[in-house]
């Protein structure tokens, strides 16, 4: 009987002392800080995936012109560097999906980088081939900025060495771009290494910040959470689980981030982040996204702009 006791004691002073901790983290705990980036948006904020890779060329400056000229509100960039370090817009670490050159992008130099046709396996038909030989390259980062200074960015910072970062921090600076720019990165060491040399930065969770906050959420232990990060840039499901719900967007807004979810290519899937209450998404198809804006506070009407109107 005593033995019961001390046990029952002891795991109630495990809870004790579990709870206090929560109750100490909850008090010591603040929002995310409030970004310029996220300033003049209508709801929902619409990206374009790679300019809008389904329509046109990805991550071109034929495709940036298109998605720009649909309305959309911010582009969406990969951003990689060449051997020479010159900071070019690709997807893939290799140039073979889309160009008509084969190898890795971080072992050419711009040079010839610059000599591939971007355009040459894009296709909508799986048949035609018309933008082949059209005179489309791969941009530069710097081409972007120029061309559109007025543009607000998300750009992924895709497998690079980390002396990506400092580079990145210096031509933001030089175009005086950096409250235009949304960061995100799937890899841990290389977001510590952007928020430090860019901390005026706006950046969005990395992958173990998101598991961390949605299980939180999932708990409602949101309050404990100190975010980095003013955003979660996150699919629709991940390993069986609905990641973008009521539940995960109210619990973001707590905490002053905003959910951005991607790719939404679909009515569904646009009605689920609609329902969901989310601040914006990512999409291949910015043409598609027309009235989405114009009804998206009216349940009942049609989100996708219908073909042939």
């Amino acid at each position: 009987m005593k033995a019961i006791l001390k046990t029952r004691v002891s795991c109630l002073g495990s809870v004790l002392i579990a709870l206090a901790l929560l109750g100490v983290a909850h008090l010591i705990a603040h929002p995310a800080a409030s970004h310029p980036w996220y300033e003049g948006f209508e709801k929902p904020i619409i990206l374009a995936h790679q300019g809008g890779m389904e329509e046109w060329p990805s991550c071109t400056m034929y495709a940036f012109r298109r998605a720009r000229e649909a309305g959309s509100d911010v582009l969406d960039l990969d951003l990689q560097m060449t051997r020479d370090g010159v900071l070019v817009l690709m997807h893939d670490t290799t140039v073979n999906r889309t160009t008509d050159g084969t190898g890795a992008v971080a072992e050419m130099t711009w040079e010839e980088l610059k000599k591939l046709d971007a355009a040459y396996n894009f296709t909508v038909d799986a048949k035609s081939f018309h933008l082949r030989g059209k005179g489309i390259g791969v941009p530069r980062l710097i081409d972007v900025l120029e061309e559109f200074p007025d543009w607000k960015l998300q750009i992924e910072v895709k497998k690079a060495p980390l002396s990506l970062a400092k580079k990145l921090s210096e031509v933001l600076k030089e175009y005086q771009a950096e409250e235009k720019i949304l960061l995100s990165c799937f890899d841990e060491n290389m977001m510590a290494e952007l928020r430090r040399q860019c901390p005026g930065v706006a950046t969005s969770a990395t992958p173990s910040e998101i598991r961390l906050f949605t299980l939180a959420a999932f708990c409602h232990l949101e309050g404990v959470i100190s975010p980095k990060y003013s955003s979660l840039q996150v699919p629709l499901r991940a390993s069986g689980w609905s990641l973008v719900t009521p539940r995960t967007v109210a619990a973001a807004r707590s905490r002053g981030l905003k959910v951005i979810p991607w790719t939404i290519d679909t009515e569904a899937d646009v009605e689920i982040c609609r329902q969901a209450g989310v601040d914006g998404f990512n999409t291949n198809f910015p043409t598609k996204m027309e009235r989405v804006r114009e009804n998206w506070l009216k349940p009942g009407e049609p989100l996708f702009s219908v073909e042939g109107e």
